[in-house]
């Protein structure tokens, strides 16, 4: 067999064909923070796990009073969360030139707290709780696993545990809890609360030590007969000694609606439509179902053409009500009547006034069940034409010189018809953009495509704003209310 020997240079651009990807410089990769939380106002110290072939890398936080420092070991990072920094999820991304990792939970607290201590798989290895409330940040790191932790209680004290896991930590991790007395008979257990993640209250009424047990299924269902767990099986359990079945398994970006100022309708009153509350719009309602069947009603003037939406907040942040709106006009017909939206359980209604005058809304249970957790917080208010902008994903990747796309989903509200048009707004001057244009009734009416180019590496978050003659400025939106990232490699 004859031997073909190419020149030391086509020998060499062969090489860098054959080497493919590992001729560029490669970008970071981040799987996993932990700890994931910090209490507010404090420090702590955050294990980042991933590919981080630079070390250290710049960090972006979607609150400037979180700020991160890289330690000098790869992978080390400390988190200083300032005293302004609401409660609630925040997110962190490493970046440098070749590229930017994806975006990771990272949650403020208002508790102080502690890592779980391993072994602790067994009730004399449980960690003890030192004092209540508590926040307590754990791993479920291997088949099997289970945490173990150790609460003394006093006769007539309760204990709430909080567990966010799959929802705000992006775990694969399906949480279930348990609180065990000392000789490990279970005394209440929970396997869900607002989607996978649990919640349990519990009162004695003697002076006990009780084991609160952490253990796991895997979300995804798959032939796993038993606890399962893996490095990024991750929970942040919150002990305290106040019920809080509302709080923490919410939408952080919806606590803000729940703890606003409201309208608290009495259990007893309104339960009829002869008897409905009147109320002006914009309207907060907060109320309880106490009894089985129980409904409650409010009124409110519109006008013809108008258009309205009536949402009510329940089963979003843990209520056992599976609520039911329903519009009634003044001769009390029942005009709109919604259990679910989609795959929702909270309804939304948006309704167009037929006529001048008082309509009438009732709030009530599907199961026309009752009790002291059927809470719900109805909103109802006027919508005016206007428009919203999202895209589908949070970082958009392109390399210098190179066009990129970002297709930029248009929701009209109300009947909303005008011209939108839409660019980047404030970016770096590296980033040249096309700006786009919707136009009602055509193929742009809810879909548009923003083209653009960087003239140079860029990493960082950027703003697309809609703009209209007669309608105030939209900002475009991420999932999950991220900022909106444009990754410009060498």
């Amino acid at each position: 067999m004859s031997l073909i020997r190419l020149p030391i240079v086509q020998t060499a651009v062969l090489g860098l064909l054959l080497l493919g990807k590992n001729w560029a410089a490669e970008k970071p990769v981040l799987s996993n923070l932990f700890p994931p939380t910090c209490q507010v106002n404090n420090s702590v110290d955050v294990v980042a796990t991933g590919k981080f072939p630079k070390w250290p890398l710049s960090v972006w936080s979607s609150h400037s009073s979180i700020r991160w420092e890289c330690q000098s070991e790869s992978g080390k990072l400390r988190a200083t969360v300032g005293p302004d920094v609401p409660v609630g999820v925040h997110w962190v991304r490493l970046y440098d030139a070749a590229g930017a990792t994806d975006t990771r939970p990272f949650l403020v607290g208002k508790h102080p707290q502690q890592n779980e201590i391993e072994p602790n798989n067994l009730p004399s290895q449980a960690n003890e709780v030192a004092m209540l409330p508590w926040t307590i940040n754990g791993t479920l790191s291997k088949r099997g696993d289970v945490d173990l932790f150790a609460v003394n209680l006093q006769a007539g004290q309760s204990l709430a545990v909080t567990v966010d896991s799959a929802k705000w930590l992006l775990s694969p991790a399906d949480v279930s809890i348990q609180i065990l007395d000392p000789k490990g008979f279970v005394l209440a257990e929970n396997l869900d609360h607002v989607g996978l993640d649990p919640y349990l209250e519990y009162q004695t009424n003697e002076t006990i030590k009780v084991i609160v047990k952490v253990f796991a299924f895997p979300a995804a269902p798959d032939s796993t007969i038993g606890f399962s767990g893996g490095a990024d099986w991750n929970y942040r359990m919150v002990l305290s000694p106040t019920p809080e079945p509302f709080a923490s398994t919410l939408d952080y970006d919806s606590q803000v609606l729940l703890d606003a100022q409201r309208i608290d309708l009495p259990p007893a009153l309104h339960g009829t439509l002869e008897i409905a509350l009147p109320v002006t719009l914009p309207a907060r309602l907060g109320g309880t179902l106490m009894e089985p069947g129980q409904k409650q009603f409010f009124s409110f003037d519109a006008k013809t053409g108008n258009h309205y939406r009536v949402k009510a907040m329940a089963r979003e942040f843990g209520s056992d009500l599976d609520p039911t709106l329903a519009i009634y006009d003044s001769k009390s017909k029942e005009l709109v009547k919604l259990d679910d939206a989609g795959d929702v359980r909270d309804p939304i209604v948006n309704w167009v006034c037929p006529a001048d005058g008082t309509y009438t809304i009732g709030v009530s249970d599907f199961h026309r069940m009752g009790g002291s957790r059927y809470r719900h917080l109805t909103t109802v208010e006027q919508v005016k034409p206007s428009f919203t902008l999202s895209v589908a994903s949070e970082m958009f990747e392109s390399s210098v010189n190179r066009e990129g796309e970002i297709p930029i989903q248009i929701l009209r509200e109300a009947g909303f018809a005008g011209v939108i048009s839409v660019a980047l707004d404030g970016n770096s001057g590296s980033i040249q953009c096309l700006q786009g244009e919707s136009k009602s009734g055509d193929e742009t009416a809810s879909k548009i495509v923003l083209k653009w180019t960087g003239s140079q590496p860029f990493q960082g978050p950027i703003t697309i704003v809609g703009r209209s003659e007669g309608s105030p400025d939209a900002l475009a939106t991420a999932p999950r209310s991220k900022a909106i990232w444009i990754s410009v490699a060498e």
